[in-house]
């Protein structure tokens, strides 16, 4: 109880000290460092030492990080927020170590785009990016990869955000989270399965998962190796973004869900950052991403 008062009076006292400053969120890439998920495994502190973080164009920022190796290339995809415009849409690089990262749109429309996840089946590559402003979410197939791509599919109508497929134990299984108008922050997690990306998917009897702001958010795509499946996720249980846990999934068939937190990384161990919500890996590289407070004129 004491927590539900002070909390509110807490956060506003916080922006207040910040009239002149807006909530700038940004993506730091590494390149062969020590995985934050094996870390996290192995119970080893989640060192974020080597990340260099990337500069956004004037008036926009960077944030949801997914990496994608391709043709022997790793590929970045980022959510583009457009300050101006109150949106966002996709853009991708290829990354070189050494060489900034040039960012060209890739997937842009009328509603704002934010966490692509992006992966392969039988040769294709598909995108799901979260579009809740447009109250659906929509799988595309890339046709000239990666910067032209075709919707195939819409999977669910309604307000979901931050979508993640993946394929394990020869199904394919997706894990979004729905917002209510009294819960904005998304306190439910839905889990369904198919046969295939394009046939009727079946809501998991485990659904609706965990029922509160601290993990029903994912926080990045699904990662697998060595046998073991992981799932990221975030904390919106104080605000929005506070930080992100990597979490691997102990159990999953079709009556049973259940995942155990191995790590967390908290905005301390990034300097200057008051929030982190994302994390990808792929190939030799990872990404995260930060939200900082920067001045209103010099990002705006």
């Amino acid at each position: 109880m004491i927590r539900s008062v002070f909390k509110p009076w807490a956060i506003g006292a916080r922006r207040a000290l910040h009239l002149d400053q807006v909530k700038h969120w940004r993506v730091a890439v590494r390149h062969r460092g020590r995985f934050l998920d094996e870390a996290a495994y192995l119970g080893d502190p989640l060192d974020t030492f080597g990340f260099e973080w990337l500069m956004s164009p004037r008036g926009r920022y960077f944030a949801d990080p997914f990496l994608f190796s391709h043709g022997g290339t790793t590929w970045l995809f980022v959510e583009e927020y457009d300050y101006r415009a109150e949106k966002a849409w996709i853009a991708v690089a290829p990354l070189t170590q050494g060489t900034p990262p040039h960012f060209r749109e890739c997937l842009v429309r009328p509603s704002h785009l934010s966490f692509p996840v992006v992966f392969e089946d039988a040769g294709d590559v598909f995108m799901i990016p979260e579009a809740a402003g447009a109250n659906e979410v929509t799988l595309y197939r890339a046709r000239h990869f990666p910067y032209v791509w075709e919707p195939e599919k819409v999977l669910l109508k309604g307000d979901y955000v931050d979508t993640v497929v993946w394929r394990a134990a020869g199904r394919w299984w997706l894990l979004t989270s729905i917002r209510d108008r009294s819960e904005p922050a998304a306190t439910r997690a839905i889990l369904l399965s198919s046969d295939s990306l394009h046939t009727e998917w079946r809501i998991h009897p485990a659904s609706p998962l965990f029922g509160d702001a601290a993990r029903a958010r994912n926080g990045g795509g699904i990662i697998q190796r060595d046998g073991k499946v992981f799932r990221i996720s975030q904390d919106c249980s104080v605000e929005y973004g506070r930080s992100f846990s990597i979490n691997e999934v102990t159990c999953l068939n079709e009556m049973t869900y259940e995942e155990r937190p191995v790590g967390t990384l908290t905005p301390d161990r990034l300097p200057g950052a008051i929030g982190t919500h994302t994390y990808s890996r792929a190939g030799d590289w990872e990404a995260i991403d930060g939200c900082f407070y920067e001045r209103r004129l010099r990002v705006a």
